[in-house]
């Protein structure tokens, strides 16, 4: 006990140079949080809007047609597994799809894409595609063989709202089919090749040319739960052994990467700043050792023993630490806390951002693992840096340091 308070007390015989390290110490842990609260807010509003916009959380599929994107590989009784699916509880919505591989052709240009067979009401509820509307009319009745393209490629192709557009593409039977389409609609999301890639049709005008009468070659489906993906994801591919069940992973692997790369990535950011904090605590510990050389030859010389001494230096990092956490957790809570209502504007940003699919304003976020893991870290960082300077409080001796003046 009576270490404890010599090294309280000795922390606060230079306030100066303790306010500065805690004050470093303070700032190294609100940089780190936020940094980890900026990038995993970034990667999980990405993941959310690929699940919610584009891929859904599970998707069914005939065992070959990801391995090939062929045509003929349609589901069988889709609609008797889209009837099971919707009595599941777990299951929020599911929709059937038609996916195409073709080329969109018009006047001044044409472009490789994804025809997307959709129903108008159930991607309503899945993806929320009429909410991307900018421009133009989602699917109408009345209309015929309208087609949703993005702001992006309509620029491409340089076509308007009301122009009509060529899709050629193979059907089932292995036969070119073309069929023009007009422009009703413009959707734009924040995926810019997403929306290069991608042209939606209803499902009823393709069906006809793709030449399987009412089948689709994909059902995608949006849990209530998303942690229940996998379970879910094995309990229909048991149910349904004669297709293949895939999550959001599995479908997206760059995802999955990105998902994967993360914890990595924080380690690393985290190191880099802990590092220059070591740096920091260290030459200041050590400073603060060098001056007191007096002082440590006095307790030497009266008999205080050397793990004590390095006990006491020990302790003293510590104590500082202990100041300056609190203060670090506190400002970077009120920023992330600020800035995941309000966001930050990357709008500068805007190309780079939207090439690899990211929102222009960040939400930035942060969970209990994030923080215990930096609190962990801070420790174990601490403590390595102060073994140097407890180091050399042991190296004096008595007689050279009362000599120091």
């Amino acid at each position: 006990m009576m270490l404890w308070v010599l090294a309280w007390r000795n922390i606060w015989r230079n306030k100066k140079q303790s306010f500065v390290l805690m004050a470093a110490i303070a700032i190294g842990v609100l940089c780190a949080l936020f940094i980890v609260a900026f990038y995993y807010g970034m990667i999980d509003q990405r993941v959310k809007s690929v699940i919610q916009n584009e891929i859904s959380h599970i998707q069914i599929h005939h065992p070959k047609f990801r391995e090939e994107f062929d045509p003929k590989y349609f589901i069988e009784n889709a609609d008797s597994i889209m009837k099971i699916i919707r009595m599941n509880p777990e299951v929020s919505t599911v929709a059937g799809r038609i996916n195409m591989q073709g080329i969109v052709a018009a006047t001044a240009g044409s472009s490789g894409i994804m025809i997307n067979g959709v129903n108008p009401d159930e991607e309503k509820v899945l993806t929320g595609l009429n909410r991307k509307i900018i421009t133009g009319r989602y699917f109408d009745a009345s209309q015929k063989n309208p087609v949703l393209i993005s702001e992006r490629l309509m620029s491409k192709l340089k076509v308007k709202e009301n122009s009509k557009v060529v899709f050629t593409f193979q059907n089932a039977d292995g036969e070119v089919v073309s069929a023009a389409f007009k422009v009703t609609g413009v959707f734009a999301t924040n995926s810019k090749p997403y929306d290069l890639a991608n042209v939606f049709v209803r499902l009823q005008d393709l069906q006809p040319l793709q030449g399987k009468g009412s089948e689709v070659n994909e059902i995608a489906m949006f849990l209530k739960d998303h942690g229940k993906v996998e379970e879910l994801k094995n309990y229909f591919q048991n149910y349904f052994p004669a297709t293949k069940v895939e999550t959001w992973m599995e479908i997206s692997p760059e995802m999955k990467l990105l998902v994967g790369s993360f914890n990595q990535s924080m380690y690393i950011y985290m190191g880099i700043i802990l590092l220059a904090l070591a740096f920091g605590i260290t030459n200041t510990m050590l400073m603060s050792v060098v001056q007191r050389t007096r002082e440590f030859g006095m307790l030497l010389a009266f008999g205080m023993k050397k793990s004590k001494i390095f006990n006491m230096v020990m302790l003293e990092t510590f104590l500082l630490t202990l100041c300056g956490l609190p203060l670090g957790f506190l400002m970077a809570t009120i920023g992330i806390a600020y800035t995941h209502q309000h966001g930050i504007n990357l709008s500068i940003y805007k190309d780079t951002m939207e090439s690899f699919g990211y929102d222009l304003i960040v939400y930035p976020e942060i969970t209990y693992r994030h923080m215990i893991t930096l609190l962990i870290l801070v420790f174990i960082l601490v403590f390595i840096s102060a073994l140097g300077p407890a180091r050399r409080a042991l190296s004096f001796n008595p007689i050279e340091a009362l000599r120091k003046i």
